[in-house]
């Protein structure tokens, strides 16, 4: 039980590291202006974030998705493991079933979490 929420800790916290700075340049592609865009590409974006920002600046806003994400991914894997566990049989319904409660569970946490998130990450930028 424990190993279920530790390797959902260990696992949140290494896709945040790898993933934030993509999410970075997503959200500033996104909600840049269309008539007069500040980026020409996904590249781009990357290079001028660098620039006028350092690599740092591709880690705004990861305080909450580091909490969140690596609290999520251990109570999805152990409310996984736990109702495969309490169901018994490792069953696809069963199987089904525990992600579903995993996936129920998550989602009460993820929408005010990401929020956050896109807000730390559009600080500064105008918009």
């Amino acid at each position: 039980m424990a190993l279920d929420f530790l390797a959902g800790c260990v696992g949140g916290a290494a896709g945040v590291l790898v993933g934030h700075p993509f999410d970075t340049v997503k959200v500033r592609l996104q909600v840049q202006n269309v008539e007069k865009p500040l980026y020409r590409g996904t590249f781009h974006c990357f290079q001028s974030i660098i620039k006028q920002e350092t690599a740092f600046g591709l880690y705004k806003g990861i305080g909450s998705p580091m909490m969140g994400l690596t609290f999520i991914n251990a109570l999805v894997f152990g409310v996984q493991g736990n109702t495969l566990r309490a169901l018994g049989k490792d069953t696809p319904l069963n199987q089904f079933l525990a992600g579903s409660a995993a996936g129920a569970i998550q989602c009460v946490i993820c929408c005010p979490m990401e929020l956050a998130k896109t807000r730390m990450q559009l600080q500064g930028t105008g918009t």
